[in-house]
């Protein structure tokens, strides 16, 4: 089941559930692993039914162009992305609303 189908109680505020081959599920925490958070830029549009997406976004000096916006979750005061960048690399970007700030979460 896709993480934007769960129900809202499956996503825990500032918390990332990755669902890794095999079933298993990772969780990220923005507050426990601040270290796995890095700082970037990101250009969104909206598309034709309304929905914000990721053109690109930059990240250490590097422009990193999004080819397809892959799934997105929401919370109360938070956004994540899961994108796939034009060399094939799938990455995931949160938006914290309320300080209008964008991060990367690495594995």
């Amino acid at each position: 089941m896709p993480l934007s189908s769960r129900p809202p109680a499956a996503i825990y505020p500032r918390t990332i559930l990755l669902r890794l081959a095999g079933g298993a599920v990772r969780r990220l925490s923005a507050e426990k692993n601040s270290e796995r958070v890095m700082q970037v830029q990101v250009e969104t549009f909206v598309d034709d039914g309304g929905v914000e997406k990721i053109r690109r976004f930059y990240l250490n000096g590097r422009q990193v162009e999004v080819v397809e916006n892959l799934d997105q979750w929401h919370g109360a005061d938070y956004r994540y992305f899961k994108v796939r960048g034009g060399e094939g690399d799938v990455y995931i970007l949160y938006l914290d609303v309320h300080r209008t700030q964008w991060a990367l979460y690495q594995r």
